[in-house]
């Protein structure tokens, strides 16, 4: 059943993971972005959540969905005898994806074009359960199941939980969107020990993630800047004192960093991250620190297909 898993986190969960990585290239709005980013995010459990969002329909119109995903035929085989069983395929049917990752599970909204009774006999060749339009599988060696559910035409609801049937804790409407929804068409949210347990980060992204461990929550974005693009790391602090401290720290950090990327001794790495994280600053405004960074559309399309050399 470990197999089977693997093919479902592929199919649809890592779509998630993979657009928080690379979500950030986009530049050209779109009218009704947020009143559709509400309505997915509404839809998941929201309380002591790290939450996601992606419009992958801008990224596919902008032309760089094909530039991450890459040719068709570097694709796991697996993946492809998904999409010939299913129908569905990230590169075409996907518009946009909201996740909400909690302690008891991890949770899915995705907008789209999606063939239920394709799904429904692909989860049933796999061992799985349906109950009308629910369906479950489960994996035996880890205790988990992978739950969906088609909330309408154009909406799939996807859980991932210890037990079963975790898909049943979406539902439109069923949670308030948060307070202050971050204006990007791309971002991640949550507590800011999401940033702190970032272990595996380069080390120039690391030095200046540190300093925001100590603010409450932080969100990282990215979106238009004229005809370029802009990340953003907002971090919101329990008290302006605490707030200039992370500020203090932050632009500590940023000029180590532009010290260390013009050192012989410097890595390939540290040059290619710190370039661009050097190239940020940062503000406080009252409770929250804001920093910004300028991305190039050239910069950006290069680190997407890993062709960026040290500068």
């Amino acid at each position: 059943m470990r197999s089977r898993l693997q093919l479902w986190q592929l199919a649809l969960i890592a779509v998630a993971a993979f657009g928080v990585a690379l979500g950030g290239l986009y530049w050209r709005q779109r009218s009704g972005f947020q009143r559709d980013a509400r309505v997915l995010l509404g839809a998941l459990p929201g309380e002591r959540a790290t939450t996601v969002y992606i419009d992958a329909d801008l990224l596919r119109r902008s032309g760089i969905l094909t530039l991450i995903a890459g040719s068709k035929s570097a694709e796991e085989p697996d993946y492809r005898r998904f999409v010939e069983q299913t129908g569905f395929d990230y590169r075409t049917d996907l518009d946009a994806v909201a996740a909400s990752f909690t302690p008891n599970g991890s949770y899915f909204a995705l907008a789209g074009r999606f063939q239920w009774p394709r799904l429904k006999a692909y989860a049933l060749a796999q061992g799985g359960e349906c109950r009308e339009s629910v369906c479950n599988v489960m994996d035996g060696a880890g205790g988990r199941s992978i739950s969906l559910q088609l909330l309408s035409t154009q909406l799939l609801a996807l859980a991932v939980n210890p037990g079963p049937w975790g898909v049943m804790s979406v539902a439109l409407g069923r949670s308030k969107p948060p307070a202050l929804f971050p204006p990007e068409p791309v971002w991640i949210s949550g507590p800011s020990s999401v940033a702190a347990g970032m272990s595996n980060l380069p080390l120039a992204a690391g030095l200046l993630l540190a300093p925001v461990a100590q603010a409450d929550t932080v969100t990282l974005a990215f979106g238009p800047s004229g005809s370029d693009l802009q990340m953003r790391l907002e971090a919101l602090c329990i008290s302006e004192e605490r707030a200039a401290t992370v500020t203090r720290q932050l632009s500590t950090s940023l000029n180590a960093l532009r010290e260390a990327i013009t050192k012989e001794s410097a890595s390939k790495e540290l040059r290619e991250v710190g370039g661009v994280l050097a190239a940020g600053k940062w503000e406080q405004r009252g409770t929250r620190v804001i920093g910004t960074w300028p991305l190039e559309r050239h910069v950006v399309e290069a680190l997407a297909g890993g062709q960026l050399d040290a500068r």
